[in-house]
């Protein structure tokens, strides 16, 4: 049986609306409406279209079903995530004093996929007789633009999408129908920003020194013994602290568990995948949506690097300009 109601979170950062509002499901968007997904909602006086959060979908509502508006739109992109990372919003509204909408924006992720774009190629098909040939029988016909294109391809025999529609000014129906009469044959591929890739090659794994192994041998055995209490590591700037996290991180995935590390910036998350081997493919993967083991998420003045699974480990980094010169 599908549901009919859904509790939505408005994006306004507003105490006075901070809370879930109730909407009728229609029809037509009942498969699509999940709790996570962002929908568009009439809101207030004048109907307004809105940008929403499900948190739930129910089968009953507190007030008469003629009285609720209807979703008008389920935004494209989205994707049903954790119920866990909903309930995880609401322990933070509820511990950090944010509201609701702040805390669905940094568990939930805006999009499905990252950082996709397609890249097109176009291929001469023709031998070099034929091409002569249609390439004369172009210019008697006047056909400019069909001449230019097929002038580059003899030229080059490949070029991009790119080549041909900005610095051609082809047309892409005149490519279409070049395809269409077998001339040439336009090849389309999945390309994927990786700007992790350009900021140079991942650093060897360090050996730990024997104080800092003893830690991270300290904590994991500990774990290992269903022993939950926190543990603090203490040492002035520089003296390896971030290394101590990041084995720790490897030992618990290894045991198939999560990790949190907040640092002072959102931008050094980057960075420390770069400190680890494999971190980066994987923070890459992330990017793209394809995988659901690595995120990338914000809070107030911290970045949150996690995997998923059970929680396990959470080390928090202080910035290297610490009044104190030390760090925990």
């Amino acid at each position: 049986m599908k549901k009919e109601f859904a509790r939505v979170i408005v994006d306004i950062s507003h105490e006075k609306v901070d809370r879930p509002f109730g909407y009728r499901i229609p029809e037509r968007l009942a498969d699509s409406v999940t709790p996570g997904v962002r929908v568009k909602i009439p809101f207030g006086a004048g109907n307004v279209l809105r940008t929403g959060y499900v948190i739930e979908v129910t089968d009953h509502s507190e007030f008469p079903r003629e009285r609720m508006k209807e979703i008008d739109s389920v935004l494209p992109g989205t994707k049903e995530p954790s119920q866990r990372l909903i309930v995880l919003a609401a322990w933070m509204k509820q511990q950090y004093g944010s509201t609701m909408i702040q805390a669905l924006k940094t568990v939930l992720p805006a999009r499905a996929t990252v950082g996709e774009k397609e890249r097109k190629s176009i291929e001469l098909l023709l031998q070099d007789a034929q091409t002569q040939e249609l390439a004369a029988q172009m210019e008697r016909k006047h056909q400019t633009a069909r001449l230019r294109l097929l002038q580059e391809l003899m030229a080059n025999r490949t070029i991009s999408w790119e080549a041909a529609t900005k610095r051609l000014k082809v047309p892409s129906s005149v490519i279409s129908k070049l395809e269409s009469d077998g001339v040439l044959k336009v090849h389309a591929s999945v390309a994927y920003r990786n700007p992790i890739r350009r900021m140079g090659e991942e650093t060897e794994k360090k050996t730990l020194s024997e104080e800092q192994q003893g830690a991270v041998n300290g904590i994991l055995n500990a774990f290992d013994q269903n022993d939950r209490r926190p543990s603090l590591i203490h040492g002035i700037t520089g003296s390896g602290k971030t290394e101590v996290y990041l084995a720790l991180i490897e030992g618990m995935i290894k045991r198939g568990r999560q990790s949190i590390v907040l640092i002072p910036e959102i931008a050094l998350t980057v960075y420390g995948a770069l400190r680890r081997p494999g971190f980066r493919d994987e923070l890459d993967a992330q990017r793209r949506g394809k995988t659901g083991s690595v995120q990338a998420g914000r809070a107030r003045r911290a970045g949150c690097y996690h995997r998923s699974k059970v929680g396990a480990v959470c080390a928090v980094s202080k910035p290297r300009d610490d009044p104190d010169g030390r760090g925990t």
